[in-house]
């Protein structure tokens, strides 16, 4: 009896698994990203508050996109920003990177 309820059992675990029925949540938006873990330092326009301006012709601690990125998983402790590699993976990095770079007043250096 056990080993013929192995079968429907695999089968609707395959199926439940390969059409999300078991709650795959979409990918958060860079901009819901930014909104859960940045807009508190640096405000809505990205140009304000604690952290300063992520928008401006300046970057103190970061020119390039990998320096970019590098900042936002490994922080800046003496300036008070926390790491955030640990809650982001590096889609969600390199997504906040090229939404900060869409709203920047200067062009990206990607190198």
């Amino acid at each position: 009896m056990i080993a013929q309820l192995k079968i429907p059992l695999r089968l609707g675990v395959v199926l439940a698994l390969s059409t999300g029925a078991l709650g795959s949540a979409a990918a958060p938006s860079p901009e819901s990203i930014y909104n859960a873990y940045c807009i508190a330092c640096h405000g809505a326009d990205m140009n304000q508050g604690l952290g300063g301006s992520l928008v401006d012709a300046e970057w103190k601690h970061a020119q390039t996109d990998a320096q970019i990125a590098n900042l936002i998983r490994t922080g800046l402790p003496a300036k008070g920003m926390p790491a955030f590699g640990k809650m982001l993976d590096d889609a969600q990095v390199e997504g906040l990177v090229t939404l900060i770079r869409s709203k920047a007043e200067s062009p990206a250096k990607t190198e």
